[in-house]
């Protein structure tokens, strides 16, 4: 339903010269936006997928991001070797070019 929205949303555009743009590019480009949302949520998903395999990690919540081939990964984990394993999780899932960590290992008293 949101995805019918947006494109009738781009079905009364006006013409590029007059500063606006026309309906096609405006469909284009939307249909450009929402196939790179799925892209990337179908992304996260893999990673989340990759990371829910990895016994040491099942307790722990650990927050995937995607954008264009970057994985964002964020959240709480009890070591360094959840960490790591996080880590090498994402980086071999297909479609992953980039990790961001963003993932902090616990202070052990």
């Amino acid at each position: 339903m949101t995805i019918t929205a947006v494109l009738v949303m781009g079905i009364y555009g006006c013409d590029k010269s007059e500063g606006i743009v026309s309906r096609e590019d405006t469909a284009e480009d939307t249909l450009t936006s929402v196939t790179a949302e799925v892209m990337d949520m179908e992304l996260a998903h893999a990673v989340q997928v990759a990371l829910s395999k990895q016994e040491s990690l099942v307790d722990v919540d650990i927050v995937v991001i995607a954008n264009n081939g970057e994985v964002r990964l964020s959240g709480v984990v009890d070591n360094q070797e959840q960490h790591d394993q996080a880590l090498r999780a994402a980086t071999g899932v297909a479609g992953v070019g980039v990790v961001d960590d963003k993932i902090e290992v616990k202070k052990q008293n």
